[in-house]
């Protein structure tokens, strides 16, 4: 199974949990992070020390196509569990960004755009049809 995949039919269940929308959040973080960590692991980045340029940027799609899909769940999840996927997106870009800021260790200059995603843009587009 997809990690992505996964990572997803998690995040439906904690969206869907009974908890308070503060504890569902607070799961949802505790993903983000577990998945960044298997990614991590998987990859051979250390929490510290500089990842290889090749590594970096497979991270980096990794994180960019996860907060894609993230983003279209979060379109067609009812308001309150819209809420978590927000919350899991918003996480999965801060870990994109931390990503983006580490040097490499082959010295290769990889380029990540850092830049804010303009997702409300996107989800009015997505709306008007």
């Amino acid at each position: 199974m997809n990690s992505s995949v996964a990572f997803l039919t998690r995040l439906s269940r904690i969206a869907g949990e009974g908890a308070s929308d503060e504890a569902r959040a607070l799961h949802a973080a505790a993903l983000v992070r577990a998945y960044e960590t298997a990614l991590y692991a998987r990859l051979g980045i250390g929490r510290s020390g500089r990842p290889t340029a090749h590594a970096k940027e497979i991270a980096n799609e990794a994180f960019e196509d996860l907060r894609r899909r993230v983003f279209k769940a979060e379109l067609s999840a009812p308001a309150g569990a819209a809420a978590v996927f927000a919350a899991a997106r918003d996480h999965i870009e801060m870990a994109r960004r931390a990503l983006a800021l580490r040097l490499t260790a082959d010295g290769e200059a990889v380029v990540v755009s850092v830049c804010r995603r303009d997702d409300r843009r996107r989800l009015a587009a997505i709306r008007a049809g």
